[in-house]
């Protein structure tokens, strides 16, 4: 600790590296607390965790900062603060640690607390800037499938330098427990090396000896960040990494297979993670409660327009008590109108309401679902309920407005009915398999319906050649669970009946075949059979 400086400032206790006690936190504080008011900052994030500034030193010119800001959000993170370390502190340990270890990392500057009877208030974390890395994520252009494909070759040139950089991390005992593609910048020197550098360690921990379970969970995460379309890709890190001294000996011959499981099963975590979060306080979500009313809805809505929406459908539709029904009404930027879905209900249902999620908010929860698990859905937008004397007395869930959209029945009427004889056999043909195969993505995504009819289901083709299949009125779905035959069944013949009479026997059976192709033989035969059985 020679090299380190305890100060106190504005409230805080500050532990500040030597060559650097004149400057933080005197200098900057001011524009930690306002960076909106320098111009030369950049903020690189903002919300209700954290803040990330990127900050230049005037006293250093070409010198800079990297500041995180943590921000106490609620009780229990006050709770918890009583008993464990900050994400500043652990960070700032970690840190230091990968100093002494000489693991790529950046430099820690300062830290400082602030608690008020042992309960934390605040705490911000000062680094040496990382000039011209960018993370592993955005180096190899992952943020779209055409951009993948355009940079394989930097995948490829990172594969080498990131596999002896994970085995020498995991041969020098850390456990990352945070391993991803975000958290792994990656530089250039001057002779075109690359090199490797890891932040965000706050969730570090140091083993004594490394274990393969530790191991396993670092690289099931770091797979679903990165590999999960580049299978050779992953088998040349695999074969890289087993090469790392000290790591060989503990692999035993299912690594592979055991990284992938667990990758897996964090994969389904995350999902059913962010199903949950539209009824939390969160980067992207927010509550609001009144005496009679409680809201849910994204973070660039404000509740006053919710509000002034909420009376606006009570102008145009006074009759809360029918039970369902939905209508269009402007609404403010950044979404022009939304679709309202109101519902009313009956003391039976205020009852369930006590125990259960009304159909309102289970429609909230499983249209978030559906978009977490990249099904197309109308953006949700907020949640409304109205509590009564029992339960909830009325709700709206408020969506964006599919205008672009058209209900299946409509489409199909339109498009290979009503337009006459210019339409092809085989754009017929190609909406069926299209429209088959989203189905059976449903299912393969553990996703069911308990009513799926032609009402449920919008397509739109207004950007792309093939149409895509937005799905709502989501009160009944079923999530992660096991799909047997009859389930399907029962929505496949739910869906035939609802199709227009247009829609030929032939067209129907070719949407079965469809659905079904990729089946064991034996087991497609019996379910085609028990599912014409159902229909006729």
């Amino acid at each position: 600790m020679n090299e380190w400086i305890k100060k106190s400032w504005n409230g805080m206790e500050w532990l500040v590296r030597m060559g650097y006690e004149t400057i933080i936190p005197e200098k900057i504080w001011d524009t930690i607390t306002q960076p909106e008011l320098t111009p030369e900052c950049q903020i690189l994030k903002k919300n209700l965790l954290r803040t990330s500034i990127l900050m230049p030193l005037s006293e250093a010119p070409g010198a800079a900062v990297f500041v995180k800001r943590n921000h106490p959000r609620h009780w229990k993170d006050d709770l918890q603060s009583l008993f464990l370390p900050s994400r500043a502190l652990s960070e700032w340990k970690s840190l230091r640690h990968f100093e002494r270890l000489q693991i790529p990392a950046p430099h820690p500057l300062a830290f400082g607390e602030k608690r008020e009877r042992g309960i934390l208030k605040d705490s911000c974390l000062v680094i040496e800037a990382i000039g011209s890395a960018r993370s592993l994520n955005s180096y190899c252009g992952l943020l779209t499938n055409k951009a993948r494909k355009s940079a394989a070759k930097n995948l490829q040139d990172l594969i080498s330098p990131l596999a002896r950089a994970i085995a020498r991390l995991h041969a020098s005992g850390v456990y990352y427990r945070d391993l991803h593609g975000g958290n792994i910048l990656c530089r250039e020197d001057s002779t075109g090396k690359v090199e490797i550098v890891f932040v965000d360690t706050d969730k570090v921990r140091f083993l004594a000896k490394p274990t393969q379970r530790t191991q396993v969970r670092d690289l099931a995460m770091l797979y679903n960040s990165l590999f999960t379309q580049d299978d050779s890709g992953w088998s040349q890190f695999l074969t890289i990494y087993r090469e790392g001294e000290k790591i060989s000996s503990l692999l035993t011959d299912d690594f592979s297979t055991k990284i992938e499981t667990v990758a897996r099963t964090f994969r389904e975590r995350h999902v059913r993670s962010r199903t949950k979060r539209c009824l939390k306080r969160t980067t992207a979500f927010n509550i609001g409660r009144e005496k009679k009313r409680i809201l849910y809805f994204r973070r660039e809505v404000s509740a006053e327009d919710l509000h002034a929406a909420v009376d606006t459908v009570h102008r145009t539709c006074p009759d809360g008590k029918r039970k369902r029904f939905r209508l269009v009404i402007p609404f403010r930027a950044p979404y022009s109108s939304v679709e309202v879905n109101q519902y009313g209900y009956s003391m039976t249902d205020r009852l369930k309401s006590l125990i259960f999620f009304s159909p309102a908010k289970a429609h909230w929860v499983h249209a978030n679902g559906l978009l977490a698990r990249d099904v197309p859905t109308p953006l949700p937008i907020a949640l409304v309920e109205e509590k009564g004397a029992f339960g909830v007395k009325a709700g709206m869930v408020f969506t964006e407005n599919p205008a672009s959209c058209c209900r299946l029945g409509d489409y199909i009427r339109n498009t290979f009915f009503n337009a006459g004889p210019d339409i092809l056999f085989v754009g017929k043909i190609r909406f069926v398999r299209e429209f088959a195969e989203s189905i059976a993505t449903l299912y393969q995504n553990k996703i069911c319906f308990g009513n799926l009819t032609a009402e449920h289901i919008l397509v739109n083709e207004a950007r792309q050649s093939l149409p895509t299949f937005c799905y709502r009125d989501l009160e009944e779905i079923d999530f992660n669970r096991s799909i047997v035959s009859r389930k399907m069944i029962k929505n496949l013949t739910d869906l035939n009946e609802s199709l227009p009479f247009d829609v030929s026997r032939r067209e129907r059976l070719r949407f079965l075949f469809y659905f079904v192709r990729s089946w064991p033989r034996e087991t497609r035969r019996a379910f085609v059979k028990q599912t014409l059985k159902r229909i006729q």
